[in-house]
C-alpha cells in the first residue's frame, strides 16, 4: 500500500467514518475533533522528503494504527457479535448477542470489522448493474431501486432456496455474512425482472396499540415506548410491566407501481411464534391485529451462537409475481430485567438490577426491585420496593405511600416523578423525584381494600 493509506483507515475509523458501514451504532466514538486536525480530520506530519514518512512519523503511525484497530474491532464486536461494549475494551467479557434494536429495510450491515461490508457493496454493484435499462428507469422514476435491491439481495442468499424461505428469519439477519452472498443468483435475478412485475415497497401505520401509562405501568419521564415510526420500520420499546402487548398495523397505503392487486404475508422472524397471534382484519391481510406476550432472551435464529432481546415480525407485499422487500416491526425487550408473572400474566416482581445487557440510552439504569401485591379477587393493591435495605411502599396508582390506617391500608400518598440524570460514567440513571402532589385515598368500609384518591392541593 502507499505510505499513509493504512493511517488513512485508521482515521476513517476514529472518525466514524468507515466503520460505519460494519457497524452503525459506533455513535460517539472519536466522532469529531477526536483527531488532531479537528473535525475527525487526522492530518500525517511532514515527510522526511521523497515521498517517505519519518522513522518517528512511522512509529507513531504504527502506534495509532494497532490501538485504532483494537479499541475500533471491540466497538465493532460489542454491537455486530455482542460483546459488553465497556468490558471488551477493558479485555473481555462474555458476549450479549444481537444488541441492534430494530431490524429495518434500508440499510445492508456487514458481519464483521473494517472491509467486511465489501462484498455487499460488490454484490449490490452488481445487481444495479444487472437491472436492464428499462427497468432501471421504471425503478428510477417511481423510487423503487432501494426497495427492489434490497429483495433481490435478500432473496438470494445461498440459505434463501424459495419463497418459504424469503418469508423466513434466515433471510433477514441483522447483519448479513458475506459466505451467504450468491452473486450469481443476484445478478440473475435482477436482469429476470421485467418492469411490469416489480414489486412495491410497503407502507404500513400503527392505527392501534396498547400505551402503558407512566410512572405506574414503567418509570421514566418522558421516555415512551415509540422507538421510531417509518413506512417500512416501526419499532418499539418494551417498557411495560404488561405481559401482553396489542397492536393493529395497516399496510392499505402500499401501492404496486403497476397496478396489479396485492396480497399480504405476515411472518414471525424472531419471538415465539405459537405465542404471538398475528389476526388478519381484511381479505389482503393488509390490516392485521398482533398480540404477544412478554419475551425472555433467546437464541437468534441460524446462529445459536448469538442471542437476542428482540422480536421481529415482516410483512411481505405479494402482486401475483414478486414479493416484496420486508416491512418489519421490532420490539426490544430489556436484557437487564428479571421479571416474574403468575399464570394468568399479572406481574409479580421485577428486578431492575440483574445482571444483562441492554443499551443504556434505550434501558436508563434503576437501582430498585418492586414486589407487587393483589387482593384475594386478583386486583392489584400495590407493590414494594427494596432499594438496599431500603423498603417503601407505592398504590396501585403508583404514589408513594407516606401514611396508612390501622388497617395497613394508604391513606395519603405523594406523586413520584421519575427524572434521568446522567451518572459519573455520563450513562443516565433514573432517580426518583417527590413531587408535593399529595393525594389521599378515601374508603367505603373496613372491607374495601381498594378505596378511590382524592388530590390535595400542594402545602
Amino acid at each position: 500500500r502507499p505510505a499513509g493509506a493504512g493511517i488513512e483507515e485508521a482515521a476513517a475509523i476514529i472518525a466514524g467514518r468507515g466503520a460505519l458501514s460494519a457497524a452503525p451504532q459506533l455513535r460517539g466514538f472519536g466522532s469529531g475533533g477526536g483527531a488532531p486536525g479537528g473535525g475527525g480530520d487526522f492530518v500525517l506530519p511532514p515527510s522526511g522528503g521523497g515521498g517517505r514518512l519519518s522513522e518517528a512519523a512511522l512509529a507513531a503511525q504504527r502506534l495509532v494504527e494497532r490501538q485504532t484497530a483494537e479499541v475500533a474491532d471491540a466497538f465493532i464486536k460489542a454491537f455486530v457479535t455482542g460483546a459488553d461494549p465497556e468490558r471488551a475494551v477493558e479485555g473481555g467479557s462474555p458476549g450479549f448477542g444481537d444488541l441492534f434494536p430494530a431490524n429495518t429495510p434500508y440499510v445492508l450491515i456487514s458481519q464483521g470489522s473494517s472491509g467486511s461490508d465489501r462484498p455487499l457493496l460488490e454484490a449490490v454493484a452488481a445487481i444495479l448493474a444487472a437491472f436492464k435499462p428499462e427497468v432501471k428507469a421504471f425503478l428510477r422514476e417511481r423510487g423503487l431501486i432501494a426497495p427492489t435491491v434490497q429483495m433481490i439481495f435478500r432473496r438470494s442468499q445461498r440459505q434463501v432456496t424459495d419463497a418459504a424461505a424469503y418469508m423466513g428469519p434466515l433471510a433477514h439477519p441483522s447483519a448479513f455474512r458475506a459466505g451467504d452472498i450468491d452473486l450469481p443468483r443476484m445478478i440473475a435475478r435482477a436482469n429476470a425482472l421485467s418492469a411490469d412485475t416489480v414489486p412495491p415497497a410497503i407502507r404500513m401505520r400503527v392505527i392501534e396499540e396498547d400505551r402503558p401509562r407512566p410512572e405506574r405501568d414503567y418509570f421514566a419521564r418522558e421516555i415512551s415506548e415509540a422507538l421510531f415510526d417509518t413506512p417500512s420500520a416501526i419499532a418499539r420499546i418494551w417498557r411495560s410491566t404488561a405481559s401482553r402487548r396489542r397492536m393493529v398495523l395497516d399496510a392499505r397505503a402500499t401501492r404496486d407501481p403497476n397496478g396489479r392487486a396485492l396480497s399480504f404475508h405476515w411472518r414471525v422472524l424472531r419471538g415465539d411464534g405459537a405465542r404471538i397471534s398475528i389476526r388478519r382484519l381484511d381479505d389482503t391481510g393488509a390490516r392485521v391485529e398482533i398480540t404477544l406476550p412478554w419475551h425472555e432472551r433467546a437464541p437468534v435464529p441460524g446462529h445459536p451462537e448469538l442471542s437476542s432481546d428482540r422480536v421481529d415480525i415482516a410483512v411481505f407485499a405479494d402482486n401475483g409475481a414478486e414479493l416484496s422487500a420486508p416491512g418489519f416491526l421490532s420490539l426490544l425487550f430489556p436484557g437487564n430485567q428479571a421479571r416474574s408473572y403468575d399464570a394468568e400474566g399479572r406481574i409479580l416482581s421485577v428486578d431492575y438490577t440483574a445482571p444483562g445487557y441492554a443499551d443504556p440510552l434505550l434501558f436508563p439504569a434503576r437501582d430498585w426491585l418492586d414486589r407487587y401485591q393483589y387482593d384475594g379477587a386478583d386486583h392489584l393493591l400495590g407493590w414494594t420496593r427494596r432499594r438496599g435495605d431500603r423498603i417503601t411502599r407505592f398504590t396501585r396508582d403508583g404514589l408513594l405511600v407516606l401514611e396508612e390506617d390501622a388497617l395497613g391500608r394508604p391513606v395519603r400518598a405523594e406523586r413520584v416523578a421519575y427524572p434521568a440524570t446522567p451518572a459519573a460514567d455520563g450513562r443516565p440513571v433514573i432517580a426518583e423525584e417527590p413531587t408535593g402532589d399529595l393525594v389521599i385515598y378515601r374508603y367505603a368500609g373496613p372491607g374495601d381494600r381498594i378505596g378511590w384518591p382524592e388530590h390535595l392541593a400542594r402545602p
